[in-house]
C-alpha cells in the first residue's frame, strides 16, 4: 500500500515584465520552478543559480527566493506549491497522515532532460488549478503526482558545488576548510582566475574582499566554540585555522572588538525557537523569540509580550537581531539548521529523549549559568515536594491520574514530554493507568487511543484538553456517547479540564507554573 500522499497547494506563472529588476518571496510549502522564457537569476537562502531555458529548481517550504532578470526580455518561471504526507496510522475506520517531508531533495538544480513532458505537465497543472469548474475534480490530483513521479523519481538532483560561479566554488571551499591554510593563488587556481581578478571579482560578488571573508567565516566558527564548548583558547584557535593562539587572539579582536575570553563571559544575545521557558527560568531574557510559542503558551505570554517573533522561516528577521547564539530543535530540517548557522552558532537537543531538568542542567551550562540551573532545578523539586503532600488529601491511595488530548474526536493518551505530562506524572508523582505506562510512557510517544482501548487506558483522574482547531463536531460526538459517560472519571466528576495553551509547553517557567496549576485543578475540586 502506498504511504505516502501529496496535496496541490498553489500552481501558477511568476512573470518578471521587462525592465522589472526582481521579485522577492516567501515559499510556504515545498516548490517546483520552471523556467519557460527568458534569463536571469535565482537567490534561493544566499545560493544563487542561474536561470536559463528549461532549468528546474526545487524549493523547501520557508525558503526565501529572489529572481532577477538578467535580459532584456520578459522572464516566466512555472511555479507548483505542493504538501508531502506520511501515513502514520491505518485502522479499519481510520487513516491518519502526517506532514512529511522525507525523501524531498535539497533546495536547488534538478538534472532534466525531458523539458517538453515537464512544461506540458506544468501547465495542464496550472490550468486546472485555476479553473474554477472541472469535469473531473481528481485530474488536478493525477496531474501533481505524474509530474513528481517525473521529477523526484525520474530525474537526479545536480551537485550543487558542481553548477555554482567560480567565486561559489571558492566560498564552498573557504567554508569547507576554513581550518586549513588558505591561499590566493590556491582558491584562484580553484575558480580558474588570475588571483588578482578573483579579489576583485570575490569583493564585487560578496561585498568583502577575500581576506575578510576567510577571517569573518574563522571567527563566526570561534563564536560558536566559545559559546558552545569549554575548549581552551588555544585548541580553538587550531580549530579554527591559527597555529598561534596570541595571533588569532589579535585577529578576534579585530573582528569583534574584544578578545575570546571577553567574548566567552560576556552575556550574549540568544535567539530562541525553543527551550524558551528555560531560558527564562535561568534569567536569560531571549532577543527574539518563537512566534508559534507567542500565540499557543499562555503561560509565557506575558515574559514574551514584548520581545520580537517570527516564524520558523523568516531566517531574516532573525539576522536582523544579530544574534551570538541561536536555541533550535533538532526536527528542524538540515537546510533550515544550515540557513541559521549562516547568523550564528546553533544549539539543538532532542525534545523527547531528556527531561526538562536534564534540559535546565545542560542549557545552563553551555550558558554559563551552572549554578543558577542548579538552584532552580533545587527549588522547583522542594516545591513539587509540598503540592505532593497536599495532593495526599485528594487522590487516594491506589487510585490512577492519567493526561489525555481530544482532537478531532481522537483521544490521545499523553507521553511525558506532551503537554503536561510531566508535571503530572514527575513532579506530582501521580500514577497512570497501567496500560498507559506500558504503551504509552514506557514506549515514549503519545497513542491515539480507539473508543474500545478506552476503558483500559481511562484513569480515576483524568486532566484533559480539547484541541477545538481541528474541529468540534466529531470532539463533540465522543463527549456525548455512551462510551465516554460511562467513564467512572466522567461518572464522579474527577475530569479536569486544562485549556490547551495553558499546557503548551513544559520547559523551565512554563513547568513551575504547570506544576502548581496541575495540582490547583485537584484541590479545588
Amino acid at each position: 500500500m502506498k504511504t505516502n500522499q501529496y496535496v496541490l497547494r498553489e500552481a501558477r506563472s511568476v512573470v518578471l515584465k521587462f525592465p522589472d529588476p526582481s521579485k522577492e518571496m516567501v515559499i510556504q510549502a515545498p516548490a517546483l520552478f520552471l523556467l519557460g522564457e527568458g534569463h536571469g537569476v535565482m537567490e534561493m537562502n544566499d545560493q544563487q543559480y542561474e536561470l536559463s531555458f528549461g532549468c528546474l529548481l526545487f524549493a523547501h517550504g520557508g525558503a526565501n527566493v529572489v529572481i532577477s532578470s538578467s535580459g532584456q526580455s520578459d522572464l516566466h518561471l512555472y511555479m507548483i506549491q505542493f504538501t508531502p504526507y506520511k501515513l502514520m496510522e491505518d485502522t479499519q475506520d481510520r487513516l491518519f497522515y502526517q506532514q512529511d517531508g522525507e525523501g524531498l531533495p535539497s533546495n536547488g538544480l534538478i538534472a532534466t532532460n525531458r523539458f517538453g513532458v515537464l512544461i506540458g505537465l506544468f501547465k495542464a497543472i496550472i490550468e486546472d488549478y485555476e479553473s474554477e469548474a472541472t469535469e473531473n475534480p481528481l485530474e488536478g490530483q493525477r496531474l501533481l503526482l505524474e509530474l513528481l513521479q517525473e521529477v523526484l523519481i525520474t530525474n537526479r538532483q545536480i551537485p550543487q558545488y558542481n553548477h555554482a560561479t567560480p567565486i561559489q566554488k571558492a566560498i564552498h571551499y573557504i567554508k569547507e576548510n576554513y581550518n586549513t591554510k588558505l591561499e590566493r593563488p590556491f582558491l584562484a587556481h580553484l575558480t580558474g582566475y588570475h588571483p588578482h581578478y578573483l579579489s576583485k571579482q570575490f569583493h564585487k560578488e560578496t561585498g568583502k574582499s577575500l581576506s575578510d571573508y576567510i577571517l569573518q567565516i574563522r571567527i563566526d566558527k570561534a563564536k560558536e566554540l566559545l559559546s558552545i564548548t569549554s575548549s581552551h583558547i588555544n585548541e580553538i584557535a587550531s580549530e579554527v585555522g591559527y597555529a598561534d593562539a596570541l595571533y588569532f587572539s589579535r585577529k578576534f579582536k579585530q573582528a569583534t572588538g574584544g578578545y575570546p575570553t571577553e567574548f566567552r563571559q560576556s552575556p550574549k544575545r540568544i535567539v530562541a525557537f525553543q527551550y524558551i521557558g528555560t531560558l527564562l527560568a535561568l534569567g536569560i531574557t531571549p532577543v527574539g523569540v518563537d512566534a508559534r510559542l507567542v500565540r499557543h503558551s499562555q503561560l509565557l505570554r506575558s515574559e514574551l509580550a514584548d520581545i520580537p517573533s517570527f516564524e520558523e522561516w523568516e531566517s531574516h528577521k532573525v539576522r536582523m537581531l544579530q544574534p551570538d547564539i541561536i536555541v533550535a530543535p533538532n526536527y528542524f530540517r538540515a537546510d533550515q539548521l544550515r540557513q541559521l548557522r549562516e547568523i550564528a552558532p546553533v544549539i539543538t537537543q532532542s525534545w523527547e529523549e531528556i527531561s526538562p531538568l536534564e534540559r535546565m542542567r545542560m542549557i545552563g551550562q553551555i550558558v554559563g549559568k551552572q549554578r543558577e540551573a542548579e538552584n532552580w532545578i533545587y527549588q522547583f523539586n522542594h516545591m513539587a515536594g509540598q503540592l505532593r503532600r497536599k495532593l495526599e488529601h485528594v487522590i487516594e491511595a491506589g487510585e490512577t491520574v492519567a493526561a489525555y488530548e481530544i482532537a478531532d474526536g481522537n483521544v490521545y493518551a499523553l507521553s511525558r514530554q506532551d503537554r503536561g505530562a510531566y508535571a503530572l506524572y514527575d513532579a506530582l508523582g501521580c500514577t497512570p493507568p497501567a496500560a498507559l505506562k506500558q504503551n504509552v510512557l514506557d514506549v515514549g510517544k503519545s497513542k491515539i487511543i480507539s473508543l474500545e482501548e478506552l476503558p483500559g487506558y481511562a484513569a480515576d483522574h483524568m486532566v484533559v484538553s480539547i484541541y477545538d482547531e481541528a474541529g468540534m463536531e466529531n470532539t463533540n460526538r465522543l463527549l456525548a456517547s455512551e462510551m465516554w459517560q460511562q467513564l467512572p472519571a466522567v461518572r464522579k466528576n474527577r475530569m479536569y479540564s486544562i485549556p490547551v495553551n495553558k499546557w503548551f509547553s513544559n520547559d523551565g517557567v512554563s513547568l513551575q507554573k504547570l506544576t502548581v496549576l496541575l495540582a490547583q485543578l485537584f484541590l479545588s475540586q
